[in-house]
């Protein structure tokens, strides 16, 4: 049981170019490999989903990758049930990076998500910040196993 439970507390998607668009990711992430982890983690498609995805960003356009992801990307996800809420993490240290973090109900409800929805949002999100300014260097899908108040 130990082992399932740790393997329950996140999986890593396997990205094999970090260069992914957004919308590749969050299909590999919800329609990851049929193996054993993915098994034990995805016994319950109730339970709360947080989708985590780390970002290299063009350090002059942090502020705008901030703005038009709110613009694009949550005002498109945002319509779908299920979705929770959404944070964008920044560092001062690191300005050239940006961690989204989506909370999904369940794993059902980030599934529901149409491709071609997630296709539109990022060619609209790429328009918007200009190819080469934003890059997925890592993704990756958890599970919340215990609150605290």
């Amino acid at each position: 049981m130990r082992a399932s439970i740790h393997a329950c507390s996140f999986i890593l998607a396997n990205l094999s170019s970090v260069s992914n668009s957004p919308a590749t990711v969050f299909t590999e992430l919800v329609n990851c490999k049929n193996d054993e982890k993915t098994q034990l983690c995805m016994q319950d498609e109730k339970r709360m989903v947080i989708e985590w995805l780390k970002f290299r960003v063009t350090p002059e356009l942090r502020e705008k990758f901030v703005q038009k992801d709110d613009e694009i990307w949550t005002a498109t996800l945002s319509r779908y049930p299920g979705f929770i809420r959404k944070e964008v993490w920044i560092s001062p240290d690191q300005l050239d990076e940006a961690i989204v973090v989506i909370h999904w109900e369940s794993m059902e409800a980030w599934k529901s998500v149409p491709a071609n929805v997630l296709e539109d949002a990022d060619a609209r999100f790429t328009a918007a910040m200009g190819a080469g300014n934003q890059e997925i260097v890592g993704a990756a899908r958890y599970q919340v196993r215990k609150r605290y108040p």
